[in-house]
């Protein structure tokens, strides 16, 4: 067997391994004189890299958004994400809507107007395969009477 026959069928094995399902965690929230927080975190156990790519949010009415990493571990209220193609396993991450995440490090804090919306590119923001719910992104909204809609899309790198 040739090198260029062994790196061939080596790539070939190991393409699996490289290969990444795509989740969406959304969450739609009519809100009375409260905050919405999403949160996406890894589990105790069988962690994989998450790879975020965008994030969306608009609100009815005036808010602020706060974006986080590695707040306290979330334990409530559990939301399952969707896998975006038919057929893909679930997620190893645990999302949390209405969450009771500890405040993270702030990355991001932005002011939308009524009926505003911002659109967040996250690629460069990653959950490493660590089993510690410690390790978390959230996104967290101010206190309003409106409604918010947050849309997070993500990647699991299967290792």
């Amino acid at each position: 067997m040739t090198t260029i026959t062994k790196l061939l069928l080596l790539l070939i094995l190991a393409f699996p391994l490289l290969a990444q399902t795509p989740y969406v965690v959304q969450k739609t929230t009519a809100l009375t004189t409260a905050a919405e927080v999403i949160t996406i975190q890894q589990p105790s156990s069988s962690a994989k890299t998450v790879e975020f790519q965008t994030a969306y949010v608009d609100c009815s009415v005036a808010c602020t958004l706060t974006l986080e990493r590695n707040g306290n571990a979330a334990t409530t209220t559990l939301q399952t994400p969707t896998p975006v193609n038919a057929g893909d396993g679930a997620s190893s991450v645990k999302a949390y809507n209405t969450s009771n995440v500890g405040v993270g490090t702030v990355l991001s804090v932005v002011s939308l107007p009524a009926s505003g919306s911002v659109t967040y590119d996250l690629t460069k923001l990653k959950l490493r395969q660590m089993n510690d719910p410690g390790q978390n992104f959230t996104i967290r909204t101010s206190s309003i009477t409106g409604t918010v809609n947050i849309t997070v899309l993500f990647q699991e790198r299967q290792q």
